[in-house]
């Protein structure tokens, strides 16, 4: 994939410079944050699939490319990497139908990885970074993406007293800020235990019922789409969804079919 993009900027012409600065991992990811905010972080309603076609159009505006692929539901062998960085400035990103947060959450963390030049793929697992078990440049870009994406809700949720049975686990006041921000419940509470305001066991206890929930409710979304299409007659096997395309990556296409004729 490397070498086919690689291909595509030779042929369009395509200037991959890099635009933004490299940090350190020594530089305090929440500053970092706040800085490269201002010039990244589109406004745009909250419905999670169109913030994330503005950011990835933001990243474009930057000399970011980000590569979304959507992976064949018939295949036999996952992905087990939701995405990862490429110098000198290309983003891969798998689809995450369900989970658009997620998503959005993964493509700040390697926004992370393209800030520090460090390409490291390996897993983003919420679990890891809440345990304290993931790498110094792992750590570094989960707190970048989460500073990122809070925006001056990070505030609100370092002021929350430790979560216990007696503020009913401060369940509103993380479902606020869940809807007012693009980072999911399970962000959140993977940023709590991190900070000490919720102790693990906790923590595991609300990370399996929120999976369960989540895990019931897709149940239950796939069990009427197959009603209906048995009602109106269609077969199961819907179209696979369109990555979202990046303005450079089209440009780049455009110009490289321009040349070629």
């Amino acid at each position: 994939m490397k070498l086919s993009l690689s291909g595509l900027a030779k042929m369009s012409d395509l200037k991959m410079d890099r635009i933004l600065p490299i940090f350190s991992v020594d530089e305090d990811a929440n500053k970092v944050a706040k800085i490269v905010r201002e010039t990244l972080y589109p406004k745009v309603p909250k419905d999670s699939k169109k913030f994330l076609e503005a950011v990835i159009d933001k990243f474009a505006a930057s000399n970011i490319l980000v590569f979304e692929f959507v992976e064949s539901p018939n295949l036999k062998q996952k992905v087990n990497i939701d995405g990862f960085y490429l110098q000198p400035n290309v983003i891969v990103l798998r689809r995450n139908q369900d989970y658009f947060k997620r998503e959005i959450f993964t493509l700040a963390h390697e926004l992370g990885h393209y800030l520090l030049n460090q390409e490291e793929v390996e897993s983003m697992d919420y679990d890891h970074f809440a345990l304290g078990t993931t790498s110094k440049v792992e750590s570094w870009c989960n707190s970048f993406a989460f500073a990122f994406l809070a925006g001056e809700k990070l505030d609100v949720l370092d002021q929350l007293p430790e979560i216990g049975k007696t503020n009913d686990y401060s369940f509103e006041e993380i479902k606020v800020i869940s809807q007012a921000t693009h980072l999911s419940f399970t962000a959140m509470l993977t940023y709590l235990v991190r900070k000490g305001k919720m102790s693990g066991a906790i923590y595991g206890r609300m990370r399996k019922e929120l999976e369960d929930t989540i895990q019931a409710k897709k149940k239950i979304r796939k069990k009427k789409k197959r009603e209906l299409e048995k009602e109106m007659g269609k077969s199961s096997m819907g179209a696979q969804a369109k990555p979202i395309q990046s303005p450079l990556f089209v440009s780049a296409i455009q110009t490289a079919f321009f040349l070629m004729e």
